[in-house]
């Protein structure tokens, strides 16, 4: 999956800086020769999309959260 934001969404958008192992860096960079992913940051996107929808935490309603300007 692609996303593209607008410049409203971009700048909502938090940079996360994660280390991981060299063989999930590899795992991952295999997996994205076969995938439909884009990049590394869409995969990890998506992947943790996927799993907070599994345990019924996103996508986060109007009025549960709060942001951080507020």
């Amino acid at each position: 999956m692609c996303l593209f934001y607008s410049r409203m969404e971009q700048k909502k958008i938090i940079r996360w800086n994660v280390p991981v192992p060299r063989s999930l860096n590899e795992a991952l960079e295999k997996a994205l020769e076969i995938d439909t992913h884009i990049s590394k940051a869409d995969f990890i996107r998506d992947a943790v999309r996927r799993e907070l929808e599994r345990m019924g935490l996103y996508p986060i309603r109007r009025g549960e959260a709060q942001d951080d300007a507020a």
